[in-house]
């Protein structure tokens, strides 16, 4: 998978992707609009687990627009007593230390509620096995669902 950031758009922010498909030469560019109508919550964060794409499900499940959840930390709305272990797991994940992550944990909402949730949440490579550029340059990506 290849990801290309937005010209002109706000840090980090992406708006379309290639997969790379046996038997096509090159990548397949796809807006993210695809990933949009996925019936599951998506994001995909950078190592620090700041938010550069979000879906409308996993928007809709948090209660934040798009607009208020780019840029932001996922584990910024984990509650603090689960945090520390939320953030130190993805840690390894974005390290490349551990191939995916499997975790439950819970979530706060724009109205304040807590919601638990499954994540997975597996290292994005390029086909060079370095993470991907974005328009803060080059770095490891954590696609989560």
């Amino acid at each position: 998978m290849t990801a290309k950031p937005a010209q002109g758009s706000p840090a980090g922010r992406l708006e379309t992707f290639g997969l790379r498909l046996p038997g096509r030469d090159g990548p397949v560019e796809l807006s993210y609009e695809v990933l949009d109508a996925a019936p599951m919550g998506m994001a995909i964060t950078d190592a620090n687990g700041g938010c550069i794409w979000l879906n409308a499900v996993l928007c809709g499940l948090l209660g934040h627009s798009r607009a208020e959840l780019l840029g932001k930390s996922l584990e910024a709305m984990v509650p603090e007593a689960d945090r520390a272990a939320v953030q130190a797991a993805a840690a390894e994940v974005a390290r490349g230390r551990v191939a995916h992550l499997e975790l439950e944990h819970r979530l706060t909402t724009a109205e304040g509620d807590s919601r638990w949730f499954l994540q997975r949440a597996s290292f994005a490579a390029s086909p060079a096995g370095v993470g991907f550029a974005t328009n803060e340059g080059p770095g490891p990506l954590l696609v989560r669902q």
